[in-house]
């Protein structure tokens, strides 16, 4: 008899169903967020999600690993080689799938402590695979999700319009208050269209460069600028180009050498100085008042 592959809706509603478990016999607090766990309102229609997406109370971050990898969950990368904001890292399960194991959401200026608390505050509780789990209110979920949107351009295009029409004028006050409060006014900006309201924030390059489909260069230039301290922008510079060495691992099938990441390093360099020496050009030629060509949208890293 051969068994039949279970389909991915259902195999993502279990993932939720196990995680909640997992952090109920472990006292870990955690919220899930997007694929079942959102509003219908909010939601694309038809949309499940391929992977379990979590945001997990700082305090309870190690305990929560501890408890997946013992469980047979293999790290697939890491928060400072996953992405350059360094928000989330992610385990793999042959059964399961993935989870994204996130500690802060890109967007949020307040610390990861205070936007935890915030939506752990108003959270709710809602039956996924018929377990209870706990996900933001119907705003935190409307917020982050705008915010996640706000990193894309073509999320931004299609889900942004739905999301914020699913909202009365009340519901949409309370999203901008909330995101003044957890100081993400400028990234939500981004994501209504509304940016040139905030040209002098302090992030307003980063997030016209994610929003806009800018370069690698533009987005890791944004990246330094946001930050608040000079140490924070060494560190950004140095994370704008990550290799994430767990992938790269699983791509050569074995541990990569110190060569090979420094190669995989220096690719990604050449690929930021590329985009650079475009955007560098293109201002030259506007500056000169010629046509500038199409300029290739920059990767995700």
């Amino acid at each position: 008899m051969t068994d039949l592959p279970m389909p991915m809706s259902v195999r993502v509603r279990l993932a939720h169903a196990l995680t909640q478990r997992v952090a109920d016999e472990h006292s870990v607090d955690l919220l899930h967020v997007k694929g079942p766990a959102v509003d219908p309102a909010l939601s694309y229609p038809g949309r499940s999600g391929t992977d379990v997406d979590v945001l997990v109370r700082p305090a309870h971050l190690d305990t929560f690993v501890s408890a997946l990898t013992g469980l047979g969950w293999e790290r697939y990368s890491e928060f400072e080689t996953g992405s350059p904001f360094e928000h989330a890292a992610n385990y793999w399960n042959p059964d399961w799938g993935y989870i994204d194991v996130h500690r802060q959401f890109p967007g949020f200026q307040a610390t990861p402590d205070a936007v935890f608390d915030r939506l752990w505050a108003h959270r709710e509780r809602l039956p996924i695979a018929g377990w209870p789990c706990q996900v933001p209110d119907r705003i935190g979920q409307a917020l982050v999700l705008l915010l996640h949107a706000a990193r894309d351009e073509s999320r931004g295009t299609t889900e942004v319009p739905r999301i914020w029409a699913a909202l009365d004028s009340a519901g949409q006050a309370a999203v901008r208050g909330l995101a003044a409060d957890l100081g993400s006014t400028v990234a939500l900006a981004a994501a209504l269209g509304e940016l040139d309201e905030h040209r002098h924030a302090r992030d307003h390059a980063l997030w016209a460069a994610y929003s806009q489909g800018g370069s690698r260069f533009e987005k890791a230039i944004g990246l330094v600028l946001a930050q608040p301290t000079l140490r924070g922008k060494a560190r950004a510079a140095l994370h704008s180009v990550p290799v994430n060495t767990d992938a790269l691992a699983l791509r050569l099938g074995r541990e990569p050498t110190r060569a090979e990441i420094a190669q995989e390093f220096g690719y990604r360099v050449w690929l930021g100085l590329r985009d650079g020496s475009q955007v560098v050009a293109a201002s030259v030629r506007a500056r000169l008042g010629r046509p500038a060509g199409r300029r290739p949208r920059g990767g995700s890293s």
